[in-house]
């Protein structure tokens, strides 16, 4: 199993924002992306709140903690990630055939 050093997040909203969280607090860096410019005050206010909490869950060392990123550029995202989470709302009709379905074919075209 390969090791991910780099997590893409597609879309930024709550649950997102709990896997940037996490990620970074154990050493992985996270390229969120977004069509929305504004999650990204949103996603960094998110994991800064969430530092107290899992500061808690052990006492055993950790790596340094991961960088995050933000862009809206998708593919960029896509390019630069060891592994995809797929965090778009849970309406299927979008992601079957709305914008979300359009987003995971575009990233699954341009990525090698």
């Amino acid at each position: 199993m390969r090791q991910v050093r780099t997590l893409g997040l597609l879309g930024t909203g709550v649950i997102g924002g709990g896997w940037a969280a996490r990620a970074l607090h154990f050493g992985i860096d996270v390229i969120a992306a977004d069509v929305k410019p504004e999650m990204e005050a949103w996603i960094r206010g998110a994991v800064q709140n969430a530092e107290g909490a899992l500061s808690r869950l052990t006492f055993a060392p950790l790596p340094p903690k991961g960088k995050l990123s933000f862009t809206t550029d998708l593919l960029a995202m896509a390019r630069q990630a060891d592994f995809i989470q797929e965090n778009i709302p849970e309406q299927l009709e979008l992601k079957i055939r709305g914008e979300g379905a359009k987003t995971m074919v575009d990233l699954r075209v341009g990525v090698p």
